[in-house]
């Protein structure tokens, strides 16, 4: 796939190896494909981060859309290491997945959330032995230690309690959180709320226009999500 010369390469880096990573998935005939999509079609996964699926759709946008062209022209001229491209999608990331993890811990029965953890574990390990027994990738150490380190916390997470949601309906809550995440973010890393940049990021996530006095607004309010 090409990527505008615009989109920042350490970030075009990055996505070509999560989605070099599902191939790679694939070359393994990996039997659990039905368990990952039916995973990859959930907005977020238990653990507060999006899905392999979902991180390679929403960076996508972000490195495509043509409304994003002005926003990493902008921030290419505040960024010292280009690590701060990789952070500027964490924090992303994580203003998605936040609200949407509420919903999901809301929503499960005791019985689904232990299930759920026990698949999650299950996969994992599936997954770690038939690495070590494959000759191609019996030497990923990375991979190998990453999917332990899935089962591990899966299996801490069998007892969690669903955190509470004050007005889990309302539509613009997930807007509203990442809104004050990046902007505090933009504030941190390069001493300036960044809000038009703000605005047109949130646009391109969430498919809906998001203007610079919305962000404005949002920031100033107390108002609890």
């Amino acid at each position: 796939m090409k990527f505008p010369a615009w989109a920042p390469a350490h970030l075009v880096s990055f996505l070509e190896r999560k989605i070099n990573l599902v191939q790679d998935m694939h070359k393994l005939g990996y039997p659990g494909r039905e368990w990952m999509k039916v995973e990859e079609e959930r907005s977020v996964n238990a653990f507060g981060q999006l899905t392999l699926g979902q991180t390679i759709e929403y960076l996508k946008k972000l490195l495509t859309d043509p409304e994003m062209e002005q926003v990493w022209s902008r921030l290419s001229k505040q960024v010292r290491n280009i690590s701060q491209y990789e952070k500027f999608w964490e924090v992303c990331e994580t203003g998605i997945a936040s609200f949407e993890r509420k919903e999901f811990f809301r929503e499960l029965s005791p019985v689904k959330n232990e299930k759920f953890f026990t698949d999650i574990y299950d996969r994992a390990i599936e997954l770690r032995e038939m690495i070590v027994k494959n000759r191609e990738f019996h030497n990923n150490h990375e991979a190998r230690d990453a999917l332990e380190e899935i089962a591990i916390n899966a299996s801490k997470y069998v007892e969690i309690e669903a955190p509470k949601v004050n007005n889990p309906g309302s539509g613009s809550a997930n807007i509203r959180i990442f809104v004050r995440q990046l902007s505090a973010f933009m504030r941190s890393e390069f001493g300036a709320p960044m809000n038009l940049a703000v605005a047109t990021t949130a646009s391109v996530i969430f498919g809906t226009e998001i203007t610079e006095e919305y962000v404005k607004k949002t920031i100033r309010s107390k108002e609890a999500v």
